[in-house]
């Protein structure tokens, strides 16, 4: 017999999958949501009722279209673990309802999620925005049209408390995608960016680009929550400019954000979600989830 110390006092996670929260179009939109957990067996059931956890809700990528909510998974479960309840949220499909469809889907899904706060262990005074490539994009333009009409399906509901942004290697200006090398076309017919905004061509439709560039909605005395862009420098489908160009934007006019530049990594995967970063993010997090 081998005899080991086991880690009484570590975080598990409870993974719940295909939780709906709302019907649009005619389509059950739903949530995985990821709860940090401790071994209900040694601790008391009441201790473990009582915890409350900040919430991020994330947006998974995919071009905006069909999303794997497991795409990431595995690295967001071992995040739950450092004391978050990650939520994924899915979005309708640009097939199904373009831009800005996703957006008001996000803000639904947060509502959701904090008129269910008990139910996950969420302490609603603590939320957190964060996406992944079309899903940073979907973050983005969430917390610059917090208070901008026609970006949310409950119009008469109060803001939502969004505390701290997180993009990872999101997109910004749409018709600038292709100033950069690039594994795709993106200003063309069934391009994920000419789908989502219902255009054949980028560069002839100023106006519906500019309404999807989260740029447009950042000025001095428009108070923005501080936002942490992290992108890799050799991203091959969404350029590393895109990032620096919504940085720029929020510095110069005096908005609170932070940009990490992950050398020699691409669009997400091992190389990109390591613990370096996630060591940034959590820091990121605590210092404005404070709960003060």
């Amino acid at each position: 017999m081998r005899t080991i110390e086991g880690a009484v006092d570590g975080r598990n996670v409870f993974v719940q999958l295909d939780i709906e929260y709302a019907t649009k179009d005619d389509r059950a939109l739903h949530l995985v949501v990821i709860q940090p957990s401790k071994d209900g067996s040694i601790v008391d059931p009441e201790e473990l009722a009582a915890e409350r956890f900040p919430l991020i809700a994330y947006v998974q990528g995919s071009g905006w279209q069909e999303q794997a909510l497991g795409a990431c998974l595995e690295p967001l479960s071992a995040f739950a673990r450092r004391g978050y309840v990650v939520a994924i949220i899915e979005h309708r499909p640009s097939s199904v309802a373009q831009f800005p469809a996703q957006i008001k889907d996000a803000v639904t899904a947060m509502r959701w999620l904090l008129d269910h706060a008990a139910d996950f262990n969420i302490d609603p005074a603590r939320l957190a925005l964060w996406g992944d490539s079309s899903g940073g994009h979907t973050a983005l333009m969430t917390v610059v049209t917090a208070d901008k009409p026609g970006f949310t399906d409950e119009p008469d509901a109060p803001p939502l408390p969004i505390a701290c942004c997180v993009d990872f290697y999101g997109p910004t200006a749409l018709d600038r995608m292709d100033d950069e090398p690039s594994t795709m076309r993106h200003n063309a017919p069934g391009s994920p960016e000419s789908m989502l905004l219902g255009v054949d061509d980028l560069l002839a439709a100023s106006e519906i680009v500019r309404a999807a560039d989260p740029r447009s909605y950042v000025s001095p005395d428009h108070p923005l929550p501080p936002i942490f862009i992290a992108h890799g420098d050799r991203d091959r489908l969404v350029p590393f400019q895109q990032s620096v160009l919504m940085y720029e934007s929020l510095r110069a006019a005096g908005q609170p954000v932070e940009l990490v530049r992950v050398t020699g990594a691409g669009h997400g995967g091992p190389g990109f979600w390591t613990a370096e970063l996630m060591d940034l993010v959590d820091d990121f997090l605590t210092a404005h989830l404070s709960g003060t």
